[in-house]
């Protein structure tokens, strides 16, 4: 499947719980790990993407990490979608390793770790400050809702980000 020029993953409609690349514009068909949210748009650089449900910014000081959680109620017609942020600086979270040495070596975006690292629902960033959810069905227009997940991720997401790593 392929969305314009949209960049990203997005939850397979058919309910198979798969995810679905996104067409990256650098290459004609994309494979992991090439499209995650891509690098123009996070970071300046490139991305890398963990088993399609999440991505990150290469960083030496810092992760800067984007999680795609699907709804534990999804069906084969009918996927809904979140975004979990976490932000992480690499030392903060070595000190945090050796005081916990369950953590694991890079923060998973879909799981909060208290003060070990930084981490929202994007729906919590927004005005509203409502959870917020994208729905994948039959009659979904795919690339509206990559191009609403992206502008949300940029416009909410990124400078909170960048707020948190710099704090």
């Amino acid at each position: 499947m392929r969305v314009g020029r949209d960049r990203g993953v997005l939850p397979d409609r058919r309910g198979t719980g798969r995810w679905l690349t996104v067409r990256c514009p650098r290459h004609r068909r994309c494979s992991p790990p090439c499209c995650a949210p891509r690098s123009p748009l996070l970071c300046g650089r490139s991305a890398s993407r963990d088993r399609g449900r999440s991505s990150n910014c290469p960083d030496p000081a810092s992760w800067a990490l984007l999680g795609f959680q699907k709804s534990a109620y999804n069906t084969a017609g009918h996927v809904e979608f979140t975004v979990n942020v976490t932000a992480a600086g690499k030392t903060s979270w070595a000190q945090a390793r050796e005081r916990l040495p369950h953590l694991p070596a890079r923060p998973n975006p879909n799981v909060v770790y208290g003060s070990a690292a930084w981490h929202s629902r994007i729906g919590s960033l927004l005005p509203t400050a409502q959870d917020t959810w994208w729905t994948i069905a039959p009659t979904t227009d795919p690339s509206r809702t990559a191009r609403s997940v992206m502008a949300t991720i940029t416009s909410y997401a990124l400078p909170v980000i960048r707020e948190q790593l710099l704090s």
